[in-house]
């Protein structure tokens, strides 16, 4: 089934649009897609050309030749917020191994596997992650949701604290929430911050790193890894 197997690609089209391209080894018409969250069937849309995804949904697609599916089902699920495909800066850049997408992936809208931590996470060593969003404008924002991990086995911690502050210019930031280790680890890397309403159009969010492994841990004495995936705004 290797030569029908759906292959996929994402890219940020523009600051809120993501392009969603489907291809295969053999004929691409051939794909057909659901955007409900259904199984596709050989009744189901024909992919004929890139997809513009520009809300979350969930997209299935399969490989079909004489109305028989011959791929496995290709999945993948879209979250948007208004976060999504906005410009995005990092103070430090995350190490080389686990940089994929950059920046970027804080914000592509696609959620980083719990499994596999080497893809669509970015990883920093012994470093804090802080990403400041530029919104475009001004937004009404009252939630903030992030993922990180916990693979202790792996010297990656959960961190230490995270703050989050806001911005009119990028030149003057108040802060507005900060949530403690404990409130963290409650979460278990999923982390949901709700604050009162707040009109921003740059959004800071610093993810501070566990630091040095403490004894009776895998890697003690060690600075500690710090993974983080998709930053959404509400």
């Amino acid at each position: 089934k290797a030569i029908f197997e759906i292959r996929d690609d994402v890219k940020l089209k523009d600051h809120s649009t993501i392009q969603y391209t489907l291809s295969t080894a053999k004929n691409p018409e051939n794909i057909r897609f659901t955007t409900d969250g259904t199984e596709p069937n050989p009744n189901s849309e024909k992919y004929l050309r890139p997809l513009s995804i520009t809300k979350s949904q969930q997209i299935k697609s399969a490989y079909f030749e004489n109305g028989e599916r011959k791929s496995p089902i290709n999945s993948k699920e879209f979250f948007f917020s208004k976060a999504t495909g906005k410009p995005i800066t990092l103070v430090s850049e995350p190490a080389e191994a686990y940089s994929v997408g950059g920046a970027k992936s804080l914000v592509d809208g696609l959620m980083g596997s719990i499994k596999n931590h080497g893809k669509s996470w970015l990883g920093f060593s012994g470093k804090d992650c802080i990403a400041t969003i530029d919104l475009l404008k001004n937004e009404n924002i009252s939630n903030i949701k992030l993922n990180t991990l916990d693979r202790q086995g792996s010297w990656i911690h959960l961190p230490s604290e995270i703050i989050i502050y806001i911005s009119q210019d990028q030149k003057t930031f108040k802060t507005i929430k900060t949530i403690s280790q404990q409130e963290i680890q409650k979460s278990n890397g999923q982390v949901d911050i709700q604050f009162e309403k707040q009109n921003a159009r740059y959004v800071k969010v610093e993810i501070k790193n566990a630091g040095i492994i403490p004894a009776g841990k895998d890697g003690a004495g060690h600075g500690a890894w710090l993974f983080v995936d998709e930053i959404r705004i509400f």
